[in-house]
């Protein structure tokens, strides 16, 4: 596994650090902790979707439906049958697997825009299962009253869950960045590479692929389950294609296949689209017109550019180092 620079474990720890202080620091109120609430399901959703188009080289359009689907599994167990939440969050994490799974499987015989649309069709596929099966998802009228946590008897506040998501966020990305930096995250990357040569060093493409789209799917549930006991109602509306564009514009701004470029895409277009609430209409055309941009401009996203950036200056200091060493030399 590749060891963490102590600048890079710094960057790590002072960004968790700052996550846990901004709600403090900023004495945000109810809805502001909701938004960075939400901003932290946003990274879990980004990353495990970079794991799957940035490392791997599958494209989708899915991750909404596994959103909704763990934020449907969550409020059907946890508040219909009233089983224990944290039951139903796995239970939802692993439902959304078995779908990667299924999913995963045209992944074996389809290729760039088709299977892109094959995600479209199952994202509109599972909306419309959660428009029309009323009596588990209540349809149109959508889940509500949905179950949260309970400290002492009384239901958890919004600051109490914010860091609850940020625990589960940290150990996400931990247990992403694991595999990416392991002997199955060169899997996937040699499976983009070159799936024929893959093959031909004995790893088995399609078992790669099918992995890929299931921790996709199982990230995405997760990330849905915590999504419906934040907001305690969920509705059809909001697990649409426009949702997954969403996500993958997270993604293409931030870097494709850069794993911390996911993360600052998410912040991005967490905090943009708040400030760009009054132009919602225009929204897709945003998204589009900035994965366009990025990747005619910046294809290396945000954090690619600036990664960029920081070794050109380390090339020039050490070159401006050496030159001084020369001069002293003679």
């Amino acid at each position: 596994m590749k060891k963490i620079g102590k600048f890079e474990a710094g960057g790590i720890l002072g960004s968790i650090l700052f996550a846990a202080l901004l709600p403090v620091l900023i004495r945000a109120n109810n809805y502001v902790i909701s938004l960075l609430t939400l901003i932290l399901l946003y990274i879990i959703m980004s990353c495990s979707l970079n794991l799957l188009v940035g490392y791997t080289g599958q494209m989708s359009m899915g991750v909404a439906a596994f959103f909704g689907i763990g934020a449907y599994v969550v409020a059907y167990f946890g508040t219909t049958l009233q089983l224990p939440l944290v039951l139903c969050i796995v239970l939802a994490t692993v439902t959304a697997f078995g779908f990667g799974i299924l999913l995963g499987v045209p992944s074996c015989k389809l290729n760039a825009i088709y299977l892109c649309f094959t995600t479209i069709a199952f994202t509109n596929i599972m909306r419309l299962v959660f428009t029309n099966w009323v009596e588990v998802t209540g349809g149109t009228n959508g889940f509500r009253g949905i179950r949260s946590f309970m400290i002492g008897g009384e239901k958890m506040t919004k600051l109490q869950l914010y860091y609850v998501v940020l625990v589960v966020t940290v150990l996400c990305v931990a247990i992403l960045y694991r595999m990416i930096h392991s002997k199955t995250g060169r899997a996937f990357r040699a499976v983009k590479g070159n799936p024929i040569a893959a093959e031909s060093m004995g790893i088995n493409v399609n078992m790669y692929k099918m992995l890929s789209f299931a921790t996709c799917g199982a990230f995405a549930g997760l990330a849905g389950a915590f999504y419906a006991i934040q907001v305690g109602y969920v509705s059809p509306e909001a697990f649409t294609t426009t949702m997954s564009i969403k996500i993958l514009t997270m993604c293409v701004l931030g870097g494709l296949g850069n794993f911390y470029g996911a993360a600052v895409g998410a912040v991005i277009i967490g905090v943009g689209t708040e400030l760009l609430a009054a132009f919602e209409d225009y929204q897709m055309i945003i998204y589009g017109l900035s994965i366009i941009l990025i990747l005619k401009f910046a294809p290396r996203g945000v954090a690619g550019g600036v990664q960029r950036l920081a070794e050109q200056i380390r090339g020039r200091a050490s070159k401006a180092a050496s030159g001084k060493e020369k001069g002293e030399r003679v």
